[in-house]
């Protein structure tokens, strides 16, 4: 095989290679010095570097190299037109040496580089616009061959600057995405915060002082009260200006459901559990994994199925229907009723233990009609 055509076969099985780990990664960092130890392993290219460009100071800085560590710290620096690499950021053109030491520019800050040995440095353009420098060192005294190897170095270089150019857009784009996120978390704060929850009479101030104390802790909340005294808005209060804010808030009414579509709406269910489960599906207390689920009118479940909340309630783990592997879960519990629950449970109706459980904190709504001076509001 003659020495091109090997020359060739190398540098395919290299782009290959190249196209590869850039495809699999937008973690630049982590991405060139795999690219780097390719080159070096399959085109027989050593002592890779990668400089990027400071868009402040519009220096080149040291940012990998194969088979060194990087300081951080005091990183290595090429002002436009200082040695080869500044030559690139005024030249944007990709520079073949064929001894390294015999050209006067060379600067070999690192003091990684054969000085008889050819250096090869590529431009990393993004968008037309320079944005690195890709430097590598062939192995070999030059063979005739030196520009052959240039061209391929500007080949992986163009690789590696539709890669940054992916990864930025990548990067905008969660960026974007963040800031619309946070955005509408203070909108949501906001919507859902005490200010908007009508009433300024001693007892409502008092209510307040509680959803503020509770709001920090991670402790379950029981909310007493009648029918339409807003026992939900008080359960967005302190969801939204808990430490889970930015966590699922999932809602539940209990008196909605019947029993046996409950469960499933709750703990989920596995394909094939029932007639109509045509797939698995989540249940809302993994929806709200990480975050708080509130559970509307608690005092409507069944016996039976108390039995069965109160297990999550103690161990955070439950199944879904139709299956047999227990799922742990991080889930704050608000549960709110307008019932009687003392009653409930003297009656036989309510299980005491699982009373107990949701009675950690209790916050008890009065009506309107307790607190006339709130009713111009």
């Amino acid at each position: 095989m003659s020495l091109t055509s090997n020359l060739h076969r190398k540098e395919l099985e290299a782009l290959y290679r190249v196209s590869e780990i850039l495809s699999r990664s937008l973690d630049f960092g982590q991405t060139v010095r795999k690219v780097l130890e390719a080159l070096e392993e399959e085109a027989e290219l050593t002592r890779g570097m990668v400089s990027v460009l400071d868009p402040e100071s519009g220096d080149l800085v040291v940012h990998a190299v194969h088979g060194s560590d990087i300081q951080e710290n005091d990183p290595v620096r090429y002002q436009p037109g200082e040695g080869i690499l500044g030559l690139l950021l005024e030249d944007k053109r990709a520079i073949a040496l064929p001894i390294a030491g015999k050209d006067p520019r060379f600067l070999n800050r690192l003091g990684i580089y054969d000085r008889r040995l050819p250096f090869i440095a590529a431009p990393i353009n993004v968008g037309g616009s320079l944005k690195g420098v890709l430097a590598v060192q062939p192995d070999a005294p030059d063979d005739g061959m030196l520009a052959e190897r240039a061209h391929f170095v500007e080949m992986v270089a163009n690789l590696i600057g539709r890669s940054v150019r992916l990864s930025l857009d990548v990067e905008q784009e969660k960026k974007s995405i963040a800031e619309e996120r946070d955005s509408l978390r203070r909108t949501v704060r906001h919507q859902f915060g005490f200010d908007n929850i009508v009433g300024h009479s001693p007892v409502m101030r008092r209510v307040f002082d509680q959803i503020r104390m509770v709001a920090k802790w991670n402790t379950t909340v029981l909310i007493r009260g009648e029918t339409g005294t807003g026992k939900e808005l008080i359960a967005n209060a302190i969801h939204y200006n808990s430490p889970r804010s930015r966590g699922p808030y999932v809602r539940l009414n209990c008196a909605s459901l019947p029993e046996n579509l409950l469960e499933s709406e709750l703990f989920g269910h596995e394909k094939g559990a029932f007639t109509g489960a045509v797939g698995a599906r989540k249940g809302r207390f993994e929806m709200a994994d990480g975050g708080t689920l509130f559970l509307d009118e608690i005092g409507e479940i069944s016996p039976a199925f108390q039995a069965k909340l109160l297990r999550v309630l103690q161990e955070g783990e439950f199944e879904r229907v139709g299956g047999g592997r227990s799922l742990k879960v991080d889930v704050r519990v608000i549960a709110a009723t307008h019932r009687n629950l003392e009653a409930a449970v003297d009656a036989g109706d309510f299980r005491e233990d699982l009373y107990y459980r949701l009675n950690v904190m209790p916050i008890a709504l009065p009506p309107l009609r307790e607190r006339p001076e709130d009713i111009p509001e």
